[in-house]
């Protein structure tokens, strides 16, 4: 009985520091720089009871939401490089700018994963093994200390793994085309082909602009799309 009790408390033990290590860790370390072709992004990855991906622009000023996926998970991401002749080419209905964006954006969000997932297991090791060392002092036993270690190891790796298989099995590529966009640039097009004429060239800020309004605006795209030779001007071509 007294065996069963031990065992009963390192595997409640380790539940625990595999939760809460792996939760901690990613607190402390969740956030990684991921760099592309298409630029560079700070990705923060985080339980949370609003699943969503979030992504920041700062120069200009720009907010777009996704919900693709169910499981409670965050990611969050920070632009702090862009490619403005990709991200413009693909406002203009360049089929091979979008490739190359999605597949960079997948690229850098599952190397992110992995890092997470990395970071998240050492966290639930790093606890475990703490919390295996209070269980030895306790019961005298130093082999529940890599015990409890493992076991919070194996709670991590299960719970990373239902999540990463929620989100494969519940992302909806259409809601990834549909972003919410709680805060959006303001930029004319007539404005923008106005300074043309005058022979002024757009900002990289203004060509962002161009992209994220098109992005978050399919009248805009649309309007985008018809410019034909204005839209060439603005792209350098």
């Amino acid at each position: 009985m007294r065996a069963l009790r031990r065992l009963l408390i390192c595997l409640l033990l380790g539940v625990l520091c595999g939760v809460g290590g792996g939760y901690a860790a990613l607190r402390i370390a969740g956030s990684s720089v991921q760099r592309t072709a298409a630029g560079d992004a700070r990705v923060t990855i985080l339980p949370s009871s609003d699943p969503q991906l979030l992504v920041h622009v700062h120069d200009p000023r720009a907010e777009l939401r996704f919900r693709p996926w169910g499981t409670p998970v965050a990611v969050t991401v920070d632009l702090l490089r862009t490619d403005d002749v990709l991200l413009a080419r693909a406002a203009f209905a360049d089929a091979g700018a979008r490739d190359t964006l999605v597949a960079a954006a997948r690229r850098a969000l599952q190397d992110a994963l992995i890092r997470t997932a990395l970071v998240a297991l050492a966290g639930a090791l790093a606890a475990g093994l703490l919390g295996g060392l209070v269980v030895a002092l306790l019961t005298r036993g130093a082999a529940r200390v890599l015990a409890t270690g493992i076991w919070a190891v194996v709670v991590c790796a299960a719970l990373l793994a239902i999540a990463g298989l929620q989100t494969r099995n519940t992302i909806d590529q259409q809601s990834l085309s549909r972003p919410s966009c709680p805060v959006v640039p303001r930029v004319s097009l007539a404005s923008v082909v106005g300074r043309l004429l005058s022979g002024t060239r757009p900002s990289p800020t203004t060509i962002r602009a161009l992209a994220l309004r098109a992005a978050c605006s399919p009248a805009f795209a649309r309007q985008l799309r018809r410019s034909g030779a204005q839209g060439r001007a603005i792209l350098g071509r």
